[in-house]
């Protein structure tokens, strides 16, 4: 059994890449997930991996993946982070511009705090 860690998987398309310990990306296809058969197969990234070699049709090919360690969960970056303080923390997407004061952050910024003037 060669040893390896995840480097991605796509579970809607059911396939992705490990990194073995010899620094090769190998295909991994979730039919080649050893377990039962009426779970759900899918792996996460920077899971820790031992499979059998093959040879594939476009190249190096996992089978019979066991999952020797999961890794931690990790936060999703997609709606970005943070935001700024203030009333209404980071709206849309948080980081960006703006900051503190009403809305903060995410899109348009909003106001940057302080009286409004009228003039």
């Amino acid at each position: 059994m060669v040893k390896g860690t995840v480097k991605w998987f796509n579970g809607r398309k059911g396939f992705g890449f490990i990194n073995s310990e010899e620094g090769t990306d190998v295909f991994v296809h979730f039919s080649a997930l050893a377990g039962n058969d009426d779970e759900y197969k899918t792996l996460n990234e920077n899971d820790e991996v031992e499979f059998e070699l093959t040879e594939g049709q476009k190249g190096p090919q996992a089978s019979n993946v066991v999952v020797t360690k999961k890794a931690p969960p990790q936060q999703s970056s997609f709606y970005g982070g943070g935001g700024g303080g203030g009333r209404g923390g980071g709206g849309r997407g948080g980081g960006g511009r703006g900051g503190g004061g009403r809305g903060g952050g995410g899109r348009g910024g909003g106001r940057s705090g302080g009286k409004k003037r009228s003039y």
